[in-house]
């Protein structure tokens, strides 16, 4: 978790690094008010943060090894990367939309995030007040679910050239 500061920092990391990440690692980004978590100051509380989630379906030791450069980003708030069941990681962000709330989203791909992206992002969290607001994004790889398959390229969905 970082602060809001270090947002055009972690998404121009991630720009360059999750394209090239191993198959067995999926990343969830997510730009929100800090929660209260016990392992954050309380100061930290309610003010805008940039978390990344990362998932690992392998090795253990590899794991550590390939999320070791995302651990390195900016100057993070707090750094709780660890072992955890799936059902803990699935549930995760389960506390940050409560039911009953009427929830409007929206979602666009992007091939990269570039810095027209990455500065778009940042000037729409700069104006979002500190009340209820998230923006997440994914890059997850095709053996997250544990899987040694891999589609041939010729037998996947491709996006439309425009």
């Amino acid at each position: 978790m970082w602060p809001i500061e270090d947002v055009p920092e972690v998404l121009s990391f991630l720009d360059g690094f999750a394209p090239d990440a191993p198959d067995e690692l999926g990343l969830t980004i997510s730009m929100m008010p800090a929660p209260p978590m016990p392992f954050l100051p309380m100061e930290r509380f309610n003010e805008p943060v940039i978390l990344a989630l990362p998932v690992w379906a392998g090795d253990l030791a590899a794991g550590e090894e390939a999320v070791a450069p995302l651990k390195a980003v900016g100057s993070p708030i707090a750094a709780v990367v660890r072992p955890a069941p799936y059902v803990a990681v699935q549930s995760m962000l389960d506390g940050g939309a409560p039911h009953g709330r009427g929830y409007y989203g929206k979602a666009h791909r992007f091939g990269a995030l570039g810095s027209d992206v990455i500065d778009t992002m940042v000037g729409v969290i700069a104006d979002r007040p500190p009340t209820f607001w998230q923006i997440n994004g994914w890059a997850v790889g095709v053996r997250s679910a544990g899987s040694r398959w891999r589609p041939p390229p010729s037998g996947t969905a491709t996006p439309a050239s425009s």
